[in-house]
């Protein structure tokens, strides 16, 4: 089948929901999103096209430590999209800020894949009190040229193509889009490719991903990087062909003071393909920052 009908959200809320669930309002929308451990906050944001899920790993090992908070950010996963099509950094800034408040949260440790990272440092700019670390994983949004965006981006650019990707089965680019992520391939499980699969067809969310794609790149970068002073960490994927490690030295270059770590033969979304090591290091650097 050529075109693809969304899953009720019903059926996924079923699936893809737990106890630890929770639900935020925010204008019109409700946000899912999961708030468990003790301590010290921890925000955990994902990147495009995932869904907290993809920090399950980092949450089993940082609860015992830390209060950890991740959410389904709006357009992805169980939360959906938004009703105004607003898909912009500015727009998830005050999204993360409204979503704090609610919780009463002040002061946190803000950590970000992808998008989530570009968020991240973004918000880290706005509201540098309010973050007490920052950790960015393969963090995309400090490109210079459009020649760094991904393929997979600049073909999602052309309006034709993109009509296509809001109504087609998104099955094989799926697969394509999680063997281009994962430098090991073993990682993918079939649970794990049915579960990016599915939520991407959580009513709404192909849409929001068009509307987000075209976007990508076009937000120029309206501050100077040096302005962060927070304790920062920059993780990354030796293999990551999304968001080059190139990428990683030019935040390092420009952030003096954060730490690096490049893990080789791992790909973009670290925490995911190299939860133990990568966790390690959070642990590491927030003890020692």
């Amino acid at each position: 089948m050529i075109f693809k009908k969304d899953i009720p959200l019903k059926i996924l809320k079923e699936k893809y929901c737990d106890e630890q669930s929770k639900f935020f309002a925010f204008e019109g929308i409700q946000v899912h999103y999961k708030d468990e451990g003790k301590g010290m906050p921890m925000v955990l944001l994902h990147g495009i096209s995932a869904s907290l899920h993809a920090w399950d790993d980092w949450t089993t090992t940082l609860k015992q430590f830390y209060r950890i908070i991740r959410v389904d950010l709006p357009g992805f996963g169980i939360t959906g999209p938004n009703h105004a099509q607003d898909y912009s950094i500015s727009y998830y800034c005050k999204f993360l800020h409204a979503f704090l408040q609610e919780l009463g949260i002040d002061s946190f440790v803000l950590a970000g894949n992808s998008m989530g990272g570009e968020i991240a440092w973004n918000f880290a700019n706005k509201y540098p009190e309010k973050v007490t670390h920052l950790i960015l994983i393969d963090a995309s949004g400090y490109y210079k040229r459009k020649e760094d965006l991904p393929i997979t981006y600049k073909l999602a650019k052309n309006d034709k193509i993109n009509w296509l990707m809001a109504r087609l089965d998104v099955f094989w680019m799926n697969r394509l889009t999680l063997r281009q992520i994962f430098y090991n391939k073993k990682i993918i499980t079939r649970q794990l490719e049915k579960r990016y699969y599915e939520l991407t067809l959580r009513p709404g969310n192909r849409q929001a991903f068009v509307e987000r794609i075209k976007l990508v790149g076009e937000e120029p970068i309206k501050f100077d990087l040096t302005t962060l002073k927070m304790p920062m960490l920059i993780l990354w994927g030796e293999k990551d062909t999304w968001v080059p490690v190139v990428l990683a030295k030019r935040f390092h270059r420009d952030v003096p003071h954060a730490k690096l770590i490049i893990y080789p033969n791992v790909g973009h979304v670290p925490m995911e393909e190299a939860p133990e090591a990568t966790v390690k290091d959070v642990l590491i650097f927030l003890q020692n920052a």
